[in-house]
């Protein structure tokens, strides 16, 4: 079914359902008892009317331009589910008030006492009567009460389309026409549709769950070290410049426990000092493809659910740009008004080292952070590594201090040594509980001493104790820990090479894969990972490689046996389950760690070096995920058989580890151009999901060269254009043309070997409605210029270009 006709089939409910909503009697002729369920009835209905009128249904007729989530199949589906439920509850409600009209003889033709099919009253004309005082004792006797409960569904079913399909654009004026006036209806109607509209523009990841676990993890008694240091306490202080941003950096090694005690910190200061609080842990951003700006949208998101003044600042930034999705400068703009109107704020970031530093980017995040943030008195705490680049940065910001009070907390072993000897204590207790004291105490003790003040290692070290043992091999065993987080890694590694070969593959694939995709995986997602086959000469997928089910048994076997340590499982999912559960690293630095020890594939050529041989890892994943999507097997499962969950990744991951695989990936050139290739089923299936998923709407599938240029890759730009001649100028996808997409992206060498092949550059279609406007909009001068120069005759000085230097002007890139 395309697009509209799935827009049509929703409007086609809408009306039914509001037709039987039309029919439902006037309550209020059962008395003063009943005013209650009238309004919320009536309230009810008009939200409803007006979700429609937002969303694009106007008199019954759907208008365009409309909402483009009414296009996309799931969301569809739900909506008119939704609706079909809403209708059901009236036609009992329809019969209910009626049938409180008649004689208790004429109540019980009802097909379920109450009940009455609705094709039997849909040409019943009401006549005028008087409420009998039997219909009056039978309304209080019980109809009353279900009424009233169905009226209670109706509501509940109306909040939910708002929450699937939030208007974007809602005008509180809209309820003028409710009965009992606008004033009496709650202001935190209209937030709580706004506040969603603002969530889907910010698309932020959402932390809580994160922020949580960390607090309830602390070990009582750990952390309160922190309040007598001389930094926090400035930092804490109130007595300060109100005008002045004050920044804690707490940075230590690995290990040292600076996620916990941020997460303790940020609870403390929330509670102690009441302000307003918006936190952010790297490990849930640092693989996401827009990265350090994701710590912003974090940031505003929560504050955006604490602060009303926040909510309206967001949603005015919202309208002013009107855009699907925030753009990095709106980010920053939003944050610098944020940060001036409530000054009082408290921003905490955990991790900042877990980040890439490609192209200097944590710098630049900081000197954004900072520029925003400067002169407002609001409080940050960052926590890392003590990596230059980030010392660098924050050390500069001291030379202004009528802007800046930048605090310094160094972790040490002397710093934590009583938090280190109460976990060790602890977890030797836990652990060991049929040992004499005396053992127990001197095990804490040894273990404590070689932990060289790293919390993690307690952790890597514990699952050796067992209380089966005897003293002295306890002692022994103590004795034998490696010390340092590294060396502790190097031994789990050594027991996964001393594997017999079957089991050493499928470790080092499971580690490969938590190294370097994009974020934890499900276990069912990285079973299905696992056996996909990369060599072209055998069968991509087949389920019967698949375990007969993944269960704590199948977890225990192939995850922990096989990788140790070095691994940990978490329930992340609202529907637990061992297939939903996420599989981690056990900690940033086991990434770096493997980084340096992964070996490449055979069908890689070889490259050295830290960033080269990233990119050689990022070919073997993307190879993986091509050979699934061109495999129909993982498109269509076998009867009985639930949807391949790698699908999802693997749809959303394969061109991002062609990127990132830096040009390395000339020896699956040919795996890539087979599955882009024109009239191959397999790809369009990929095309139609990638496409109904997008956030922009797409009216118009794309080519594969479209494609190829939107993800930068080259080869298949050659391939598809000398060898399958696809019109360079066709019109489809977010974007329009391949030129108005590397212009959006800003692929230089893709615009290039663009204009090589001579496009027409001024073809309208696509978000931007031309190339010109995209390179515009995005400040790309150089690419802007050749457009100018390149097609000067095409373009309209009327309209084109002015369009151009509106989309300048906005963006305030007056070199442009």
């Amino acid at each position: 079914m395309d697009a509209v006709s799935l827009a049509i089939g929703v409007v086609g409910l809408y009306n039914a359902c509001m037709d039987v909503i039309t029919r439902v009697r006037d309550y209020k002729e059962f008395g003063k008892e009943s005013s209650t369920t009238i309004v919320r009835f009536d309230a009810s209905k008009i939200r409803l009317q007006n979700w429609a009128k937002t969303l694009g249904i106007h008199d019954g007729k759907l208008v365009d331009p409309h909402d483009f989530r009414l296009d996309d199949p799931q969301t569809a589906s739900v909506i008119q589910n939704i609706l079909y439920w809403i209708s059901k509850v009236f036609e009992r409600v329809d019969h209910r008030s009626e049938s409180l009209k008649l004689p208790v003889r004429r109540r019980s033709a009802g097909v379920d006492g109450w009940a009455l099919p609705l094709d039997k009253v849909t040409n019943v004309v009401e006549q005028p009567r008087n409420v009998s005082t039997r219909s009056r004792i039978a309304w209080a006797m019980g109809g009353k009460d279900k009424l009233s409960k169905d009226i209670q569904h109706f509501e509940g079913l109306v909040n939910i389309l708002y929450d699937v399909v939030a208007p974007r654009d809602f005008q509180a004026g809209s309820v003028t026409d409710l009965p009992f006036g606008r004033k009496t209806v709650p202001s935190c109607k209209f937030r709580c549709r706004s506040r969603s509209a603002v969530d889907v523009w910010l698309d932020a990841i959402k932390d809580d769950d994160q922020f949580g676990k960390m607090v309830n993890s602390r070990q009582d008694g750990t952390c309160s070290w922190i309040l007598s240091h001389p930094a926090y306490i400035t930092w804490e202080s109130q007595e300060s410049e109100e005008d002045v941003t004050k920044l804690l950096w707490i940075y230590g090694p690995a290990g040292f426990g600076k996620t916990i005690l941020s997460a303790w910190l940020a609870c403390l200061v929330r509670e102690t000092l009441g302000l307003p609080l918006a936190y952010c842990f790297s490990s849930s951003h640092a693989q996401r493809s827009d990265g350090l700006d994701s710590i912003a949208r974090t940031w505003i998101t929560q504050l955006v659910r604490k602060d009303k003044s926040v909510l309206d600042l967001a949603h005015q930034a919202r309208q002013k740009q009107n855009t699907r999705r925030a753009m990095r400068e709106d980010i920053w703009n939003l944050m610098r008004d944020i940060a001036t109107q409530i000054q009082t704020c408290v921003l905490v970031l955990d991790g900042l080292d877990e980040f890439q530093n490609v192209d200097d980017r944590r710098r630049e995040f900081l000197r954004d952070l900072k520029n925003a943030l400067q002169s407002t008195g609001v409080r940050v705490l960052i926590t890392s590594r003590n990596e230059l680049d980030i010392e660098a940065e924050l050390r500069s910001s001291a030379m202004e201090p009528q802007k800046y009070t930048i605090l310094e907390c160094k972790l040490s072993e002397d710093s934590v040594k009583k938090d280190i000897d109460l976990v060790s204590s602890s977890i030797v207790v836990r652990k060991l509980p049929g040992q004499e004291d005396s053992l127990r105490r001197e095990l804490a003790t040894k273990m404590a001493d070689r932990c060289n003040g790293q919390f993690l290692w307690l952790k890597l070290q514990q699952d050796q104790l067992r209380d089966s043992k005897s003293p002295k091999a306890l002692q022994k065993i103590v004795q034998a820990m490696p010390q340092g987080l590294h060396s502790t890694y190097g031994r789990s590694w050594n027991v996964i090479q001393s594997l017999e070969e079957s089991d050493r593959d499928r470790a080092v694939d499971t580690l490969r894969w938590l190294t370097f995709a994009y974020g934890p995986m499900m276990v069912q997602e990285l079973a299905e990972a696992l056996v996909v086959n990369v060599d072209s000469n055998m069968e991509a997928f087949s389920e019967d490689d698949l375990p007969k089910s993944i269960d704590d048994g199948y977890i225990d076997g192939e995850i922990r046996n096989l990788c140790g340590s070095l691994v940990e499982l978490r329930d992340e999912s609202k529907r637990p389950g061992p297939k939903l559960r996420r599989v981690h690293l056990v900690h940033a630095s086991v990434n770096e760690f493997l980084v340096a020890k992964l070996p490449t594939s055979p069908l890689l050529r070889f490259v050295s070096g830290r960033p080269q041989q990233s990119a050689a890892q990022h070919v073997k994943l993307a190879a993986c995920c091509i050979r699934f999507l061109d495999c129909p097997k993982a498109w269509d499962p076998s009867e009985g058989e639930d949807c391949h969950l790698f699908i999802t990744y693997a749809a959303n991951a394969w061109f991002r580890h062609l990127r990132d695989s830096e040009g390395f990936y000339d020896n699956i050139c040919d795996l890539v151009n087979n599955f882009m290739t024109p009239g191959n089923a397999n790809f369009e299936k990929w095309k139609k999901r990638y496409e109904s998923g997008h956030k922009f709407p797409i009216k118009t599938s794309a080519t594969a060269l479209y494609y190829a240029s939107l993800f930068g890759l080259l080869p298949a730009m050659d391939f598809l254009h000398d060898n399958k001649h696809l019109d360079i100028n066709s019109v489809g996808g977010q974007y329009g043309t391949p030129l108005q997409a590397v212009c959006a992206k800003g692929y230089t060498e893709a615009f290039e070997c663009l204009l090589l092949w001579k496009p027409d550059v001024a073809i309208r279609g696509g978000q931007f409605d031309n190339a010109l406007n995209a390179a515009a909009y995005y400040g790309r001068i150089s690419m802007a210029k050749a457009l100018l120069e390149v097609g000067a005759s095409a373009y309209s000085p009327g309209i084109t270009v002015h369009e151009a230097v509106r989309m300048v002007a906005g963006r305030g890139t007056w070199k442009l």
